[in-house]
């Protein structure tokens, strides 16, 4: 069973199903095809959203098997991120070291972290 095909999901379709047969494409079917479609989206969109929510507050560790569960990860093992799809490799790394030290700031209120700064970073 698909994960984002849930009861509420399975009726509507059964629905549209029923009204398929009985008048094929009628005003009443397109009603309901259009309402299938959103709430398919709808729902697809909030497992996404759960999912990286559920990253961002998970143990660091356990990133990759979290990403490998929720399929996230393409046939080719890469892996997309919204924030940092339009950077370059180096914007994206000074985006990521910048949300470590805020990260790292609020965690810990001793100054033994300081901010990392980019400059001995190799660029990639």
């Amino acid at each position: 069973m698909i994960k984002w095909f849930n009861p509420q999901l399975r009726s509507l379709h059964r629905k549209q199903q029923k009204e398929y047969f009985k008048s094929l494409k009628s005003q009443k079917w397109r009603e309901l095809n259009l309402k299938l479609k959103r709430l398919k989206r709808k729902t697809i969109q909030k497992i996404y959203s759960d999912a990286a929510d559920g990253l961002k507050n998970a143990n660091p560790s356990q990133f990759f098997s979290i990403v490998k569960k929720t399929g996230f990860l393409s046939t080719k093992g890469n892996f997309q991120i919204e924030q940092l799809e339009n950077l370059n490799d180096v914007e994206a790394a000074e985006k990521i070291i910048q949300l470590f030290c805020k990260c790292v700031k609020s965690v810990c209120t001793c100054r033994l972290y300081r901010t990392v700064s980019n400059i001995g970073l190799p660029a990639l």
